[in-house]
């Protein structure tokens, strides 16, 4: 009779949720900010020297409140942030002359994010398709 084999425990660890929300969310806002050569999108808008600005937009979102947000746990899912990130661009586009900085730097950043997103896909498709078989460490 062959001896009884202890199972072994798993080599990858499972994450919580929110800290893989939290780390991924924390990766794509820097990923925007280091992005953002004219610094338009960093603080929020300033009021003062603009203040049609306020009048036309109730939630004007810039990315410190997107880091806040996120620090605080407001977002509950990559959609929200995504929600704020996309309300901030839109703002910004619907407020800028077509040939302004501004108007310019948040197309680009748009671009930017379907890149991101598509690379994302392609990438968890390819993990779909190619399954890779993960070993125990000393196993063959």
């Amino acid at each position: 009779m062959a001896p009884s084999r202890q199972p072994r425990a798993p080599t990858c660890v499972l994450r919580d949720p929110k800290d893989l929300l939290k780390k991924g969310s924390n990766n794509l806002l820097k990923n925007f900010s280091d992005r953002d050569g004219y610094y338009i999108f960093l603080q929020p808008v300033d009021f003062i020297d603009i203040d049609s600005y306020a009048e036309l937009f109730v939630h004007p979102p810039d990315l410190s409140v997107c880091h806040r947000n996120l620090a605080m746990g407001v977002y509950r899912t990559l959609m929200n942030l995504r929600a704020d990130r996309d309300l901030m661009w839109c703002n910004c586009c619907t407020f800028n002359a077509d040939d302004s900085i501004y108007f310019k730097g948040a197309m680009c950043s748009r671009q930017f994010a379907i890149c991101l997103a598509l690379v994302d896909r392609l990438l968890s498709q390819s993990a779909r398709r190619f399954p890779v078989k993960l070993t125990h460490a000393g196993n063959s």
